[in-house]
């Protein structure tokens, strides 16, 4: 299966799901930090809504995501893993590429806000740098730089919090090398 319905076609028949922070590989959820553990019929509808895919591609970025999607079926035997990618796109071993998001918004909004700003912080506001970064980050609205800082301060982690700092703090200029 490798259009745009399947995996629609296997989250019609899911019974819970599983949000891990630290992305997936293939079939394998990396991380170890379990964000969302849930069989709430309406908390799978708004999932499946919110991965509703625009187009997949193919290739992908060489990251292996901020989140896993772990889908398990009524039996409870493992349905699908999908990575979840810098808040655009998806990742699953039934394509042949990502697939970019009707609306990455949606999946932002499900139930996980702290870990995806996370990762959001991570992608933004990484120790290399990459080309646009600072014009990237001069355009988040001030209200997301701020979301996005607190974040930084909350994950616990000194380096993230110093470049998020650096980076969010105030609108982004560029910087001199």
């Amino acid at each position: 299966m490798t259009s745009m319905e399947s995996l629609d076609q296997v989250l019609r028949e899911v019974a819970r799901v599983r949000v891990t922070e630290g992305g997936a590989s293939e079939d394998r959820v990396l991380g170890e930090h379990i964000l969302l553990d849930t069989a709430d019929p309406a908390a799978l509808r708004l999932l499946r809504g919110a991965l509703a895919v625009e187009q997949t591609t193919d290739g992908h970025c060489m990251c292996l995501g901020d989140l896993a999607f772990e889908f398990f079926d009524s039996s409870d035997r493992r349905a699908a893993v999908v990575g979840f990618h810098h808040g655009v796109s998806l990742r699953w071993p039934g394509w042949d590429g990502d697939a970019l998001l009707r609306d990455g918004g949606q999946v932002k909004s499900f139930p996980t806000d702290a870990r995806i700003d996370a990762g959001a912080v991570r992608h933004l506001c990484g120790w290399k740098s990459r080309p646009h970064q600072a014009r990237d980050i001069g355009r988040l609205p001030i209200e997301l730089r701020e979301r996005l800082l607190a974040a930084a301060h909350e994950s616990g982690d000194d380096d993230k919090r110093h470049r998020a700092q650096r980076w969010l703090s105030s609108p982004a200029k560029p910087r001199r090398r």
